[in-house]
C-alpha cells in the first residue's frame, strides 16, 4: 500500500461510508446513524419524518433558487470565499448524489465555477453532527473526481460552507474537526458557517444578496407571537416587507428574478404562519398572495397555452373559411344552372335564401343570375 493510501486508510471509517451517531453532547456513539435526504428531509432511526427540524420547505426553496434563479448563487460565493464572479458567470451543477461503500450520499448543491469546485449545505438549524458530515460529504466529492496517474491518486477536495438559517449564541464561525494522521500529522479540517439571520435588509441589498431573501422572516420566529397582537411591531414588520418589494422592483438587474423571489418568500410565510395568521396576511397584501408555481414558469406556461388556443382558433377559422369558399363556388355554381334553366321561381326561392344566410353580397348573387343588385335587394325585403 503506497504512502497516500495508507494515509486514507488511516481516516475514520465515516469518510468511507459508515454513518456515525452522536450524544447529546457530540461525543461520537456506536450506534449507527442513518441519514436520508428525500424532499430535504432528515431522520435518526427511531425518530419519524415530519418532525421540527426535517426543513423540507426551506430544502425545496434552496434547490429551487439554485436551478430556477442561478444568477443569484455568485453573490453568496463571493460573500463566503471572497471571489468577484458576476451574475452571469457561467456555472455548472454536478450531481448532488456520490456512491461510496458505505451507500448513497445526498449534498445540496455541488457546483463549478470557473476551475473551482464548491460544496454549499443549507441548514434550518445548527447541528452538532455537521462539521463531521461536511468531511464526509467533501470527502465523497474530491473521491468522485480524483485522478489516478501511474500508482498515485490525487484528490481535490471542494470550497464549502455551512447556510445556517438558525443561529444561536453558541453557534461558531467555522465547523472545524481535528485530524489526527498515523505518521503523526495533524490537520484542521475547517468549513466556514454563514448566519443568514445576521444579515439585514440593508446589507442584502449592498451586497446583492439576495438569495437570503426567501428566508427573511424567519428573522421574527421568536417574535411571531408578541407581533400578532402588538398594532405597532405588526406595522413595523409589513413596512419592513414594504421597503423589500421597493428594492426588488428598483433593481433593473434581477427584474426576471423578481417575482420569483417574492413568491418563494410566501412559500416560506405559508409554511411558518397558519392561515389565520396576521403576519401571513399582511405579507401576502405586500407580496401579491399565494402561489403554487414562479412567476416566470406561469407565464411560459400561459403563453404556451395562449399559443396553442390560438393556433386551434386559427385552424377553425381557416376551416371555416375554406367551408364558407366552397359553399359559395357551391351556390354560385346552382345560381348558374338556374338561370341557365330560366326557372324564375326557382331563382327567386335560391336568391331569398342566399340572402338570407349571408354567404354572398347582393351583387355577387345579382352578377351570377343576371339580376341588378336592386332586384336582389328587393327580393331580401321580400
Amino acid at each position: 500500500m503506497n504512502g497516500f493510501w495508507r494515509k486514507v486508510a488511516a481516516f475514520p471509517p465515516f469518510l468511507y461510508g459508515a454513518p456515525l451517531g452522536y450524544n447529546a453532547g457530540g461525543e461520537v456513539q456506536s450506534r449507527v446513524w442513518r441519514r436520508e435526504r428525500t424532499m430535504g428531509t432528515e431522520e435518526l432511526e427511531g425518530r419519524p419524518a415530519g418532525e421540527p427540524g426535517s426543513g423540507t420547505i426551506f430544502d425545496d426553496v434552496f434547490r429551487t433558487m439554485l436551478q430556477k434563479l442561478p444568477r443569484l448563487v455568485p453573490a453568496v460565493l463571493n460573500e463566503v470565499f471572497g471571489t468577484d464572479y458576476g451574475p452571469d458567470e457561467r456555472m455548472e451543477q454536478f450531481r448532488n448524489e456520490q456512491i461510496g461503500p458505505g451507500g448513497r450520499t445526498v449534498t445540496d448543491s455541488v457546483l463549478q465555477v470557473r476551475d473551482r469546485t464548491y460544496h454549499v449545505e443549507c441548514q434550518s438549524t445548527p447541528d452538532g453532527t455537521m462539521a463531521v458530515r461536511m468531511i464526509e460529504y467533501d470527502f465523497r466529492i474530491a473521491l468522485d473526481g480524483a485522478l489516478r496517474a501511474g500508482g498515485s491518486c490525487e484528490m481535490s477536495f471542494p470550497h464549502s460552507c455551512v447556510l445556517y438559517l438558525r443561529h444561536g449564541r453558541t453557534t461558531p464561525e467555522e465547523l472545524k474537526v481535528k485530524v489526527n494522521l498515523p505518521d503523526g500529522g495533524v490537520f484542521w479540517y475547517r468549513t466556514p458557517v454563514v448566519k443568514v439571520q445576521e444579515y439585514t435588509r440593508e446589507k442584502i441589498f449592498e451586497k446583492r444578496l439576495l438569495f437570503f431573501l426567501p428566508y427573511y422572516v424567519m428573522r421574527y420566529e421568536k417574535q411571531f407571537c408578541r407581533i400578532e397582537e402588538d398594532e405597532g411591531r405588526l406595522a413595523e414588520l409589513r413596512q419592513e416587507f414594504e421597503a423589500i418589494l421597493r428594492g426588488l422592483v428598483q433593481d433593473e438587474d434581477e427584474e426576471l428574478s423578481r417575482a420569483d423571489l417574492m413568491e418563494l418568500i410566501m412559500r416560506v410565510v405559508d409554511h411558518m404562519l397558519g392561515t389565520e395568521s396576521r403576519i401571513r396576511r399582511e405579507v401576502h397584501e405586500v407580496m401579491g398572495g399565494q402561489v403554487l408555481e414562479l412567476y416566470s414558469e406561469r407565464l411560459m406556461r400561459e403563453g404556451q397555452e395562449l399559443g396553442r388556443t390560438e393556433g386551434r382558433e386559427l385552424g377553425r377559422a381557416e376551416g371555416r373559411a375554406e367551408g364558407r369558399a366552397e359553399e359559395r363556388a357551391k351556390m354560385e355554381s346552382i345560381l348558374v344552372h338556374v338561370k341557365d334553366e330560366g326557372r324564375e321561381l326557382g331563382r327567386a326561392e335560391v336568391v331569398a335564401q342566399l340572402c338570407a344566410s349571408g354567404l354572398l353580397t347582393p351583387e355577387q348573387i345579382a352578377g351570377a343570375v343576371g339580376m341588378t343588385p336592386e332586384e336582389v335587394r328587393a327580393l331580401q325585403k321580400r
